[in-house]
């Protein structure tokens, strides 16, 4: 018997509302995967500052990371963590925080915090992040949509030496302190070490002897003194590297810091005395500084003297080649700079002295002999009109409209040499 019509329209719409029933309760019974990628903002700490590692997501024990979630659909749920990375968390390491299935409100976003524990240690790879609604639920799977690394620091640390520049033989002057970054006073005491070596791996020693300076009581300052080899290895500069923690062993507060300096930096700064024009005959007067400088081709007047160097002198005239001029230079005897690292040295121009440019030398060189500098210098002129004094006389102290003004032009110094004269009148708004 053939089945009607009716019969086969009325199975068929049965067939099709059980498979749609099947399909409802299917979507019922699974989340939807979050369709839209969120964005995470976090608040920045209040206690760091530029220069730390992860700034300005800063934060100190018992501070409270602030973070918000937002996304285009209200209802959209995100699973959130707070946690060590980089490594993301899964089941055995869940992480500090979880804010399972976070459901974004009407507003688009939703805020939530995460006290720093007071025990918490330091670190720079905590993070805040923000995984697909059902990471969790399949088993700690699923994509990471956005991520914030912080750090947690309590204090910090730093150690420096008091100059950027030292030759053989000074001595150096290191010091360190921790600060507690919420108010700025010293960490409380604990554990901390020193090295000091250079950069061809070669350790200092200190006064008291070894390689290890162990910080005395375990305090957050302070400084210690060590004597740079002489003779040395002034190829090679200089480093110190110190670490300060909580405790000994097993510490919950962790920080280091390192300094470096230049250790061959013997340098030497000459100054002729101004005007820097002289006559033949005149007296050459030159200050020489020698100092320790980081970049010995360009001192600095704030670079720091170096005492007590060998110096000696030697001047050149350029024209019409240049040419060294012994009487005016020191020859073999040597000066040496007093305690501020300075000399003055003082010569005279032979009355038949040509009329040129000239450069004062200074070759500096520390007691050992084993730092030496001799690329520093200066120049002066040496001209016939070098004395030359002009004096301009008015016939007249004021003068009114259709006065005529006279004026004498009164030299002395030029020795009989010709003098050619430009005089030019203007008013006060630069009109000739």
């Amino acid at each position: 018997m053939t089945p009607s019509r009716v019969a086969v329209s009325a199975r068929r719409l049965a067939l099709l509302l059980a498979a749609m029933t099947v399909l409802g309760s299917l979507l019922v019974a699974t989340q939807p995967a979050s369709a839209f990628p969120p964005t995470l903002s976090v608040t920045p700490g209040q206690f760091g500052r530029p220069g730390l590692p992860r700034y300005p997501y800063i934060y100190v024990p018992t501070e409270t990371v602030t973070f918000t979630v937002s996304s285009n659909t209200a209802g959209e749920a995100y699973d959130v963590f707070v946690y060590v990375g980089p490594a993301d968390p899964t089941a055995a390491n869940p992480g500090l925080a979880q804010f399972n299935n976070l459901t974004i409100p009407t507003g688009l976003a939703e805020t939530r915090t995460y006290p720093i524990p007071a025990l918490l240690g330091d670190g720079q790879n905590y993070a805040v992040a923000v995984f697909d609604q059902n990471y969790i639920e399949n088993g700690f799977i699923g994509p990471r949509y956005a991520r914030q690394f912080f750090a947690v620091q309590a204090y910090e640390f730093r150690v420096e030496v008091d100059r950027n520049a030292y030759i053989g033989g000074d001595w150096v002057t290191a010091t360190w302190s921790a600060n507690n970054l919420r108010d700025g006073a010293l960490a409380t005491s604990g554990y901390g070490q020193l090295w000091a070596y250079n950069t061809n791996g070669v350790f200092f020693a200190w006064p008291a002897g070894g390689n290890v300076y162990v910080f005395p009581n375990g305090t957050a300052s302070g400084t210690v003194k060590f004597k740079l080899p002489d003779p040395g290895t002034p190829q090679f500069n200089g480093i110190i590297f110190s670490w300060f923690n909580d405790t000994a062993s097993g510490p919950t507060r962790f920080q280091q810091a390192g300094d470096t300096y230049g250790i061959d930096s013997l340098s030497a700064i000459v100054t002729v005395a101004a005007p820097k024009v002289f006559a033949p005959g005149g007296i050459v007067t030159t200050t020489i500084t020698t100092v320790a400088s980081p970049n010995p081709a360009a001192p600095s007047p704030t670079d720091p003297p170096e005492p007590a160097m060998n110096v000696q002198v030697r001047v050149y005239q350029l024209t019409p080649a240049p040419v060294e001029i012994p009487s005016y230079g020191t020859g073999v005897t040597t000066l040496v700079t007093d305690a501020h690292g300075r000399l003055t040295y003082v010569f005279q121009l032979q009355v038949a002295a040509a009329q040129s440019n000239y450069e004062v030398h200074a070759q500096a060189t520390s007691p050992s002999g084993l730092s030496q500098w001799n690329l520093s210098y200066d120049t002066f002129t040496v001209t016939a009109a070098a004395g030359l004094v002009q004096v301009l006389q008015f016939n007249k102290n004021e003068f009114q409209a259709g006065d005529t003004a006279t004026a004498t032009s009164i030299v002395t110094g030029a020795g009989g040499a010709a003098i050619t004269y430009i005089f030019e009148v203007r008013d006060t708004t630069g009109v000739a």
